[in-house]
């Protein structure tokens, strides 16, 4: 992109000089925004995160996460449903924009041969691998086959299909009703190659995975609840994900707000880290929208390196959230 210039001209006549420079600082202020905003290297989104970076080719966006491997690289899906919804969608983000992944393609799919999209709700990033959530029991609550799937990360720009690696079927502790088959759930983050979920009750529940196994169902251990904000949580959960320094922990909630839990303590890992993260009242709070109105954002994901947020909602919109916005 051609980078703007700016000419200044110099006079001799000292009373020119001084009525040219009265007349230039509003000038020259304007010109340093119209800089900052247009400048490569400063997203596009810091203007006005509420304005959409893009908008996805499909509805019921529900999950989405920066790949580690491919960066810019963001790996997506959408809600319930078969035939075109069994497959994940690669796009890219450069600098707060949406940018072709490929010359005149700005969405790859990829098929995933063998997996029916029951009720795929969250998607996280592991080492080498995607961890596909098959985790919505909405309705009834009566889904006897919840699963996560361990998913080979595909190379976004020539692959057609991805491989599924194991499938790990599971069951929750605390069922809710006699027909219950255990809890909702839309949130998903996988953290040393253990799965945890984070329930759609409010407050949410935190709940690890016991044991991987893929030939009978895993039993979930409930670890915590998430710490409210003032006020309480006024929707339920939809979405999580863990940043790469895993000094924050994001998570979207239905309709309206976004939360970000912070931690201070560098060394803690693992489960004693999601422990301290979800142990106090989010650090943050977003609105979606300007007017505070509903966004029904299903999927965050933060940007890879960083502590910036890209975020998916159900009406194909995708947000660029700064850190400097939200924090």
């Amino acid at each position: 992109m051609r980078r703007p210039t700016l000419e200044i001209s110099m006079s001799h006549d000292p009373r020119p000089v001084r009525a040219h420079r009265r007349q230039s600082v509003p000038t020259l202020l304007a010109l340093v925004v119209v800089l900052a905003v247009a400048l490569p290297g400063v997203p596009a989104s810091a203007a006005d995160p509420y304005t959409p970076i893009g908008r996805t080719p499909f509805r019921e966006g529900s999950g989405v996460v920066a790949s580690r491997a491919y960066p810019g690289v963001y790996w997506s899906h959408q809600d319930a449903g078969g035939g075109t919804r069994n497959v994940l969608y690669a796009f890219k983000v450069s600098d707060g924009r949406l940018v072709d992944l490929i010359p005149g393609v700005k969405f790859r799919r990829i098929r995933l041969p063998g997996l029916v999209n029951r009720d795929w709700e969250d998607i996280a990033i592991d080492g080498g691998y995607l961890w596909l959530g098959d985790i919505g029991n909405n309705g009834d609550c009566t889904r006897t086959d919840l699963a996560v799937h361990k998913i080979r990360e595909p190379d976004p720009y020539r692959a057609t299909s991805a491989s599924v690696v194991a499938t790990y079927p599971f069951v929750w502790p605390d069922v809710t009703a006699s027909r219950c088959t255990g809890r909702n759930a839309e949130s998903l983050v996988v953290l040393d190659g253990k799965p945890y979920l984070i329930s759609k009750s409010r407050p949410p529940g935190l709940y690890r995975f016991s044991t991987l196994s893929t030939s009978s169902r895993n039993l979930l251990k409930k670890l915590g609840t998430l710490t409210p904000p003032a006020g309480g949580f006024a929707k339920p959960a939809t979405g999580a994900d863990l940043s790469m320094d895993g000094r924050r922990l994001a998570v979207s909630t239905a309709a309206y707000n976004l939360y970000v839990y912070k931690t201070s303590n560098a060394g803690l890992r693992g489960e004693a880290l999601l422990l301290d993260l979800i142990s106090r009242p989010p650090a943050a709070k977003q609105q979606y929208r300007r007017d505070g109105g509903n966004e029904q954002v299903e999927g965050v994901a933060f940007v890879r390196g960083r502590h910036d947020i890209v975020l998916l909602s159900e009406a194909r919109k995708i947000l660029y959230f700064p850190v400097g916005f939200y924090d």
